[in-house]
């Protein structure tokens, strides 16, 4: 695999990342407002939120280098892109190493 197409799947992974988070994001706050009277939903919000955790873990592991009670904007948006970089890289290696070990085990 050529370099620009690593960087290509990376940017790719990256982006669908970031697009799954929004979406998740976006599906708790819905969720969150439906009144308890018509659905209780707690535990599905839970569970919702305890996976939203995990595709920020990189980025609040990130935060706690920052000492302070309160990070900078700029820091924040820094820490956003860099949690999707960090996702995207991690799915880019996996995907591409498991690609390779299929056709190994084919050959």
């Amino acid at each position: 695999m050529s370099r620009r197409q690593l960087l290509i799947r990376l940017a790719a992974f990256s982006f669908g990342h970031f697009l799954a988070l929004a979406l998740l994001n976006s599906f708790i706050y819905l969720l969150a407002h439906i009144p308890t009277a018509v659905v209780k939903l707690d535990k599905v919000i839970i569970l919702l939120t305890y996976f939203q955790q995990v595709l920020t873990f990189p980025r609040w592991l990130l935060r706690q280098v920052w000492f302070g009670e309160s990070t900078p904007t700029l820091l924040n948006w820094t820490l956003a892109i860099a949690n999707t970089l960090i996702w995207g890289a991690a799915l880019t290696y996996f995907t591409r190493n498991r690609w390779r070990n299929t056709w190994d085990n084919a050959v």
